[in-house]
């Protein structure tokens, strides 16, 4: 698996991502999707593999270089991607595994979950037919992942509140 993962870190890394980026910087035009497009994409394939690597190799740095490559996908997909573009919305829904998973930052990943789905559920009335099922597909993942979270952080807090409680009983 970590093979696998190294092989296509290094088509990403060393050929994908530098020639979107020097068509982007030329200001060059590609047929189908737009290089800002093509780049959130990699950066997306990117930080996933490197949550995959961090899931199987433990401290190396995997889970950094993850979070690198979705936090600058993330710039650019709000920058030039539609709140409902379905690469913008599966960036989002796996950064925000990433913080939770990987980087046990569940807040994080709530926060990014949550202002994911706001925004794109906005703009879903301008959507085509096609475009809606794609966009509300992911979206239903965001607000799955979302209602487990927060029930999950629901459950601990009241855990700790009747731990404390029993403490606190215990000592008087």
């Amino acid at each position: 698996m970590k093979t696998i993962c190294m092989e296509v870190l290094k088509v990403l890394e060393d050929t994908l991502v530098p020639n979107i980026e020097k068509i982007i910087s030329a200001g060059e035009k590609s047929e189908g999707n737009t290089p800002p497009e093509a780049l959130v994409f990699y950066l997306k394939m990117a930080g996933d593999y490197y949550r995959y690597l961090s899931e199987i190799v433990v401290k190396e740095g995997y889970d950094k270089k993850a979070e690198e490559k979705y936090k600058k996908g993330t710039g650019l997909a709000e920058e030039h991607l539609l709140a409902t573009h379905p690469i913008r919305l599966g960036l989002a829904l796996n950064f925000s595994v990433c913080y939770y998973e990987i980087l046990k930052n569940p807040q994080a990943a709530c926060d990014m979950a949550k202002k994911a789905f706001d925004a794109a559920i906005s703009k879903l009335d301008t959507l085509d037919e096609a475009s809606y099922k794609d966009s509300t597909l992911i979206m239903q993942l965001l607000r799955d992942n979302l209602t487990l979270w927060t029930s999950s952080a629901e459950k601990e807090t009241e855990e700790t509140t009747n731990a404390t409680e029993t403490e606190m009983a215990a000592e008087q």
